[in-house]
């Protein structure tokens, strides 16, 4: 895994869904070295279910690659936009620590 994407994942609080739980699964954006990090061969597809907008990688049990998910699936529960109605993290990003790492992913969608 690059730097780049470790420090953004680093500065992410953790935060533990609810077993089974899949409500916030749908299509996300990912920069091309998570597409290939998914073995998804194109960075602008994106691992949902065309039927229904849920991603493939959901289950009755989970996420089938938790530790490999996606940016924008490690920010839903942490920021204020993407509240998880099930639980609550340990630690929210302040708006500025929002804005801030979302540039920085933005910078490696731009990447290809």
């Amino acid at each position: 895994m690059s730097k780049a994407l470790k420090k953004l994942y680093k500065n992410i609080p953790q935060f533990e869904c609810v077993p089974g739980c899949f409500d916030c699964c749908g299509p996300v954006p990912l920069c091309k070295e998570e597409a290939e990090k998914l073995g998804i061969p194109n960075e602008n597809s994106t691992p949902f279910s065309k039927f229904d907008l849920t991603c493939s990688y959901a289950t009755s049990t989970g996420c089938k690659v938790y530790e490999n998910r996606p940016f924008l699936c490690r920010l839903f529960g942490v920021v204020e936009g993407m509240k998880c109605p099930k639980t609550k993290p340990t630690k929210m990003l302040s708006k500025k620590e929002e804005e801030k790492i979302m540039s920085s992913y933005d910078e490696l969608l731009k990447l290809k």
